[in-house]
Parts: C-alpha cells; structure tokens; sequence
C-alpha cells in the first residue's frame, strides 16, 4: 500500500499551515527544515501538544530533548509539507506556493469557495509509489463509494492500495473491497495502525466537501453541486446511478408516479454557494480557452485552415477534409466525465447537421472531443461506438486511441485513413 500523509484532515487548519509555510517562504526562511517549520506550526497553534498544562514554547524545549526522530513537531511539519507538494500547493522543491496553492490561501476567508479549490486539489492529486507508478487516490476512492453504496469507511483504504489507475488494477481493488476489513487488512500485510491512517485525511477531506457522507461505519456518495446549470431534477440524481453501468433490470414503475416532479419550495442544501460555483465556472472556462488554443494550433502546424462558432473547432485541409472538435474540461470525477462525454455527443452530432458546410465535409468529416485531461477507457470507447474519436493534451503534445485501440500521438491526417474509428 502507498505511503500517504496523515497528520490532519481539517480544511481550515490545513488552509492556515500552507499560510504559515507561506510566511516561511516569504521571509527567506528554512521552510524545509523540519524543525523550523514545525516550530512554526506549533507556535501557530496548528500543531497541538497534549500536555496543555505547559506554554507552546516550554513543550518545544521537552521536545527537544528526545532524538530528532521522536519530535512530533518535526515529524508533523514533514507530512504537511509532503502533503502540500504531492497536492501541487508547493513547488516540488519548497521555494514556493504554485498558484494553486496561492489560490486557495486567497480564498481562505470564503470557506465554500476554499472547499472547492481543495476538492480539485484532491481530484488532481497523483500518488507514486517507490516503483514510479502514479495514481489518483481521491478518485479511486470516489470510485469504491460509487461502486459499493455504504462501504464501510474502513474499507477506503484501497484508495491508496491502487498501483495505477489502469481498469485492471481497479477490478483488483474492487474485488477486495468484497472482503471484510480484516481480510483485507491481513491480504495487504500492513497492521491496524497504518490501516487507520491510511483512512484518516481522504475520507474526512471529501466529507466537508460535499463529496460524500458518513453514517456510522458506512459511506455514500453525494450528488455534488458543480454547475450553476445543472436543473433542479438532474442535481437530485444519485451520483451512482450516473455513473455505474447498469446490468440489472429497472424497477417498474407506474406510468402515473414516472417523473415525480421535485419540492421547489424546499431549497436543497448545497456545499458550494453561487459566488463559489461562478468562481469554479470562471476557472473551468479559462481551461478550456487553453485546451481550444492548443489542439488548434496543432492543426494549423499540420496545414488546417481552423474555424469557431458555434463549433469550438473546425479544422479543414483541402484534399483531406474536415475535422470538427467539440473541447471538454474534467475535473476528474467520473459524474463530470460522464456529462461531459454525453453533452459532447449531441454537440458534434448537431453541428455536423446544422452547422458545418457540406464543402467542409468533403471529402471527409471526422468527429473528435478533445479533453483537458486523459479520459477513462470508458468514455472514450463511448466514442468509439459513436464513430467520434478523443484525444487530450500530455505536456506539450497530444494523445489519441487508434484504430486498433492503442496509444498514439495524434496526428490529425491519420483520423481521416479509415471509415472506422
């Protein structure tokens, strides 16, 4: 199982060690060094000590007289500092806060809109093990809760048991979630106490940001607010049922109770309040001006001549053909994935019948949805079956699946050798 930090999970004492490791930074401080910062969470209060009947700077002198290892100052500031660098709030090397970092530290003030920085830290944060091999944690567990409705808490520690994400690895983790935690704990070979920190920081963290809930022992998913444009009727659909494929058989039901109309006079709570979800909305949109610009300027490197609206893209190469591209920001959860895929479908489909000039269809028109990340298998043999191809960015170039579903660059003539995607 992978290592993974485990001080604290609280959000708003989280929020003010990155200030104090800001502080540090800004004032030419050793922020690296264990024992400054830690000194510096403990006299920021952030860093408790359990006997309170001494003052903050006489429990750090009775600290000090243990061996470095045994401080628990130091060994709290070298988990929040892993925990800020693997979250991408500070620059691998400690010399600075990104601007993710600097992000949520502005929005310290505003906690609902601070949560949603913090969930998309979440979402994006990638753990590697000692081999190199990367996962999402926070992902794969928001995956078990999906999956498995009321799992027990315990059990979310293969959110950190994934090597990778691949599909296979995932099925291997979803099999042991089947067993109790005990069995689980003994196939892992780790002991109780790694087994309750691996629970202790991911869980809590998606339980103040409105990702999940806790009753008991057990864990469910919510339906998390994320878009001011979501309808009243499809925020109130469970987030399991959005997601997961059906191979069992709908419930009946009568054609006069179908489509039950929702409650308007009782406002829903909602873990993100408006200035929080324009604030979100404002950021998504500059990602996908950015994922715009770059696979367009890919096809004017290969000889396109690119058009926009109502389109996003429209690229056409004499002799060639057209190739329509529909752009789609993710935010890394797969309710996200799964509108967006769904709402890119019926956007090519129309454009192609209403939109796009029948002489920049010939000889040929090609479909594409180009991600802002790397999409499941899932969503992109979606496409596949609806003969759309997809592609997303990798650093400074872009991917694709070909025909044969492999891996390769994309390169924009290639779509255009086969009527088959």
């Amino acid at each position: 199982m992978k290592n993974f930090p485990h001080q604290f999970n609280d959000l708003a004492k989280l929020t003010s060690a990155l200030g104090v490791a800001d502080v540090l930074i800004g004032g030419g401080e050793a922020f690296g060094d264990d024992g400054v910062f830690g000194e510096a969470l403990a006299n920021a209060s952030i860093y408790t000590f359990r006997n309170t009947s001494l003052s903050i700077s006489d429990n750090i002198a009775e600290e000090k007289k243990k061996a470095l290892g045994n401080q628990g100052f130091r060994t709290a500031a070298r988990d929040i500092r892993r925990f800020f660098v693997l979250s991408n709030l500070i620059a691998q090397d400690s010399s600075s806060l990104t601007q993710r970092g600097r992000d949520i530290l502005n929005a310290a003030a505003d906690a609902s809109l601070r949560n949603a920085l913090w969930r998309d830290a979440m979402l994006q944060l990638r753990l590697p093990d000692t081999d190199g091999n990367l996962s999402h944690p926070y992902r794969i567990l928001m995956r078990l809760v999906a999956d498995r409705p009321g799992i027990k808490t315990s059990k979310l520690l293969l959110a950190l048991e994934a090597r990778d994400d691949s599909p296979t690895e995932y099925v291997r983790i979803l099999a042991l979630a089947d067993l109790d935690t005990a069995e689980i704990i003994e196939q892992l070979g780790i002991g109780e106490a790694n087994a309750r920190n691996a629970v202790k920081i991911l869980p809590g963290i998606a339980q103040q940001v409105g990702d999940i809930s806790r009753e008991g022992k057990h864990t469910f998913l919510l339906s998390h607010e994320t878009s001011t444009e979501d309808s009243l009727i499809e925020s109130g659909e469970q987030e399991y049922e959005k997601t997961q494929p059906q191979t069992f058989l709908p419930t009946p039901v009568d054609p006069k109770a179908i489509s039950a109309l929702p409650d308007f006079g009782e406002a829903r709570e909602s873990v993100m309040d408006l200035a929080a979800a324009i604030e979100m909305r404002k950021r998504r949109t500059i990602a996908h001006h950015n994922t715009v610009i770059s696979i367009a300027k890919l096809l004017g490197q290969s000889g396109y001549t690119t058009y926009e609206r109502p389109y996003d893209c429209l690229g056409f190469k004499q002799g060639t053909g057209g190739l329509l591209i529909e752009v789609k920001t993710l935010d890394g959860s797969r309710s996200d994935e799964r509108r967006q895929f769904e709402k890119a479908l019926g956007q090519l489909k129309g454009y192609t019948f209403f939109n796009v000039p029948e002489p920049l269809k010939s000889p040929k028109l090609v479909e594409l949805v180009a991600y802002s990340e790397a999409p499941t298998p899932d969503a992109v043999q979606f496409m596949r079956s609806n003969s759309i191809y997809s592609a997303w960015p990798d650093n400074d170039h872009w991917l694709t699946v070909d025909r044969a579903g492999n891996l390769a660059s994309l390169s924009p003539d290639d779509l255009f050798s086969s009527p088959d995607v």
